[in-house]
């Protein structure tokens, strides 16, 4: 009885490590610590990240794998190579599907390097939520990849923990803003063209959504702790703690500019024509920024 239980056993388990599948990963890097991030094909056709791995290697063995379409992200500190899809690309949706069918299958990722391109220009800007988390919450350790007219890739940097980004030394021209975000569109990106007369733009705020990046004109995401907003929540008035007077933008989550005004930190802002909801508030004060979450109920 105990022989048949065992050789029962034993076929149960050939029969499940029959059906899973292996991929093996290799880079064109070795020596470096690499992040292999796998992501698979879910039901309602997004993706979302099963297995990942640190290793220096310059390849990884992802076993123990059901048949389904992955894809494959190799992250890296910003050095000689950029974060890479496979099989060669910067951004989510120009990354390739893999079909695991075969019992074992065997890639390689072409780690992109890091453009060399330099100029004068500089890009900057903040982004925030509107896929995921809750909408107007700072995205942090997102990468935002420019490229120029030609859809050549120019830079690639991340945003730090408040969302910010800031690339430097940018050629001057028509460049493109692209948020990678796994599952968001990258089909519409933020235009910006630098050239002698403007050689920066620090004023970029994104938001990301399921159908691309919206894009709004929102000053430096700085901290001004002189200034406060209260209360909040609010519901019809809107007060604005400030020694002189500021200027103060309320913006939708969608990146809408609806209410903008001039106020000296006596008279409250009226929030009667705002629907209930959460907006992001904006103050500039002598060349310095705050940004703030506002809900409105």
């Amino acid at each position: 009885m105990k022989k048949n239980l065992l050789l029962i056993c034993l076929a149960f388990a050939f029969v499940a490590n029959a059906q899973t599948k292996k991929l093996l990963v290799r880079t064109t890097v070795i020596g470096t610590t690499l992040e292999y991030g796998l992501y698979k094909k879910q039901n309602d056709s997004s993706f979302a990240l099963v297995k990942s791995y640190f290793e220096d290697s310059g390849s990884k063995l992802f076993d123990s794998l059901t048949e389904g379409t992955y894809r494959v992200h190799i992250g890296i500190e910003y050095n000689k190579y950029i974060p890479t899809w496979y099989p060669g690309y910067a951004l989510w949706d120009e990354a390739q599907n893999i079909e695991l069918t075969a019992d074992s299958s065997e890639i390689i990722v072409q780690l992109i390097p890091n453009p060399a391109h330099t100029g004068p220009g500089k890009i900057g800007g903040v982004l925030t939520e509107g896929l995921l988390k809750a909408a107007g919450d700072p995205l942090k350790n997102v990468r935002v990849v420019i490229k120029d007219s030609s859809n050549t890739l120019i830079r690639m940097t991340s945003t730090d923990t408040l969302g910010k980004f800031l690339a430097n030394n940018l050629p001057l021209g028509k460049l493109k803003l692209i948020v990678d975000v796994v599952n968001a569109s990258t089909a519409n990106p933020k235009t910006i063209t630098l050239d002698s007369t403007n050689m920066s733009d620090t004023t970029v705020m994104l938001t990301v959504n399921k159908t691309g990046t919206v894009t709004t004109g929102v000053l430096n995401y700085t901290s001004n702790e002189a200034i406060t907003l209260y209360p909040n929540p609010a519901t019809e008035l809107l007060f604005v703690n400030t020694k002189h007077a500021v200027e103060v933008n309320i913006y939708n989550i969608q990146g809408k500019l609806i209410q903008k005004e001039i106020n000296d930190g006596i008279n409250p802002i009226s929030l009667k024509t705002l629907k209930n909801g959460l907006y992001i508030v904006v103050i500039n004060s002598e060349g310095n920024t705050t940004t703030y979450k506002l809900i409105k109920q």
